[in-house]
C-alpha cells in the first residue's frame, strides 16, 4: 500500500467522525490549501520584493493600509 493510500484511509476515518459543520470547515481548508499550491517559493517572493524595494517600486505605508481598513 502506498503512503498516499494510507493517508487517504486515515483521512477518511477522521472525516467519518466529524459533524457536518466540521466537514464544511475541512472542505474549505482543503480548498485553501490547494490554492496555495500556486504560490511561488518564499525565496523567490523575497527576491522579487527586494528587487522592487531597491528600484523604488514602493508605496507609502498609509496607502498600503487603505484596503485593510475598508474590510
Amino acid at each position: 500500500m502506498t503512503d498516499t493510500t494510507q493517508l487517504r484511509q486515515q483521512l477518511d476515518a477522521e472525516l467519518d467522525d466529524l459533524s457536518p459543520e466540521h466537514l464544511f470547515q475541512v472542505l474549505e481548508l482543503a480548498r485553501q490549501l490547494r490554492q496555495t499550491d500556486d504560490l511561488k517559493p518564499a525565496r523567490e517572493c523575497f527576491e522579487q520584493g527586494w528587487k522592487e524595494a531597491m528600484s523604488g517600486e514602493t508605496f507609502p505605508i498609509e496607502q498600503l493600509w487603505d484596503d485593510i481598513e475598508d474590510g
